[in-house]
């Protein structure tokens, strides 16, 4: 009985042991666990919530994250929407966000911690106290002189409408998604569309619709026309039909409010004169076209500030219209426009280099022009048998070194 009792308790005891062991190991698997992430050790990237709150990316200047924090502080402030809680709740939201942006110390923190322990700073922070209206409407009215408050309000709804508008990302378009996004955006009331690298060939007739908007992009498409509905869009201010391919100047556009109009990297040949119809327009870009006209109306637009003609089919000697000095026009060296100074020396040099020259030949020039080409001949003769040798295989070759 004894020697059992032993055995039982030297098992017990071994038992434990190895329990001991196993719960030393189980912790010493956790300990190293917890201490794999060092701190040289590449982590997460952190949530930054505030700036999504204020709509501006993390790179935002202080100018940008105060503008838009008055947009839209204006837009949620309770006294504007009485009984309504969740706005109260974004309110406050977005007040809490302005607070550490708007101060570069704690902003830096914020960059370097986000949203995960911003609320454990250790010391006093001073209370945050939101602007009345009457203080929002004064600091909008000082950061955007000579607008409305009213304008304002609609400025700062339309953007959050385009914010909140996105089009089908499908890469191929046909005539019935267009369709479809034409009515999306109508329905959604956006000013701003953008239907660019979708491969379209055409614009259905339904873009008549988009009648509000001031901004259309339809770049990288491959467009080389434009419905006559096209030009019912009275309020387009911004338009890019850049990367298409157009061989003529869209006319359906020369009676629209245009303030920029890109027709970069197109087939255009000519600038007509019904452009001088675009009496508003500020910018022009033909940048990467095969022109080789343009007509001098465009020189007369009032409003004009920039025109890009690089990378053009401009013959050297072609004389381009004279732009006021007020325009800036970005042009090839060899199209630049000479003036009547250096006109006069060009050419006074080119009637110099047309008088005809006489040749005078000698003896010892033709004597020493056949003995060059004498030479010439036989280098290539002598070229010829190289390769001829090449060409022969070597049991004949020795038979022929081996012949006297």
């Amino acid at each position: 009985m004894a020697s059992t009792t032993t055995t039982s308790t030297t098992s017990t005891s071994s038992a434990g042991a190895g329990a001991k062991e196993t719960t030393g190991s189980t912790e010493g698997v956790d300990a190293n666990s917890r201490s794999r992430v060092e701190p040289g050790e590449a982590e997460e990237p952190r949530v930054r919530e505030y700036y999504t709150v204020l709509g501006v990316p993390p790179t935002a200047p202080a100018a940008q994250i105060r503008q838009a924090y008055l947009k839209a502080a204006l837009r949620l402030h309770p006294d504007k929407n009485p009984g309504k809680p969740e706005v109260t709740a974004q309110f406050q939201k977005l007040q809490k966000a302005y607070s550490v942006l708007s101060d570069p110390v704690r902003r830096a923190e914020y960059d370097a911690v986000g949203d995960e322990d911003e609320d454990d700073d250790d010391g006093p922070q001073e209370e945050w106290v939101p602007p009345t209206v009457s203080q929002l409407e004064e600091l909008i009215a000082k950061l955007s002189p000579g607008m409305t408050l009213e304008e304002l309000k609609r400025r700062a709804e339309e953007e959050r409408r385009n914010l909140d508008y996105e089009p089908s990302k499908l890469r191929l378009w046909t005539k019935e998604i267009l369709t479809d996004e034409i009515k999306k955006a109508v329905s959604a009331g956006v000013t701003a569309v953008d239907f660019s690298g979708k491969s379209l060939t055409l614009i259905v007739p339904d873009i008549c619709l988009l009648s509000n908007i001031h901004t259309l992009r339809l770049a990288r498409n491959e467009l080389s026309a434009l419905p006559p509905e096209f030009s019912r869009l009275s309020f387009l201010i911004k338009l890019d039909l850049s990367a298409n391919k157009f061989h003529e100047f869209p006319i359906q556009i020369v009676n629209m409010p245009l303030l920029f109009l890109d027709l970069s990297h197109n087939q255009l040949e000519v600038v007509p004169d019904e452009v001088i119809s675009l009496i508003h327009l500020k910018e022009i870009l033909f940048f990467g076209n095969q022109l080789s006209q343009v007509s001098e109306k465009l020189a007369l637009l009032p409003n004009l500030e920039r025109v890009d003609l690089e990378c053009n089919s401009f013959s050297p000697g072609y004389q381009l219209p004279t732009f006021p000095s007020s325009v800036s026009v970005s042009l090839d060296m060899i199209i630049s426009k000479p003036s009547a100074s250096t006109s006069k020396k060009t050419t006074t040099k080119s009637t110099s280099l047309k008088k005809p020259v006489k040749k005078t030949t000698t003896k010892a020039d033709t004597r020493g022009r056949k003995k060059v080409l004498v030479s010439k001949t036989r280098l290539m003769e002598e070229e010829e048998e190289e390769q001829e040798q090449e060409r022969i295989p070597l049991p004949q070759k020795r038979r022929r070194e081996k012949k006297p």
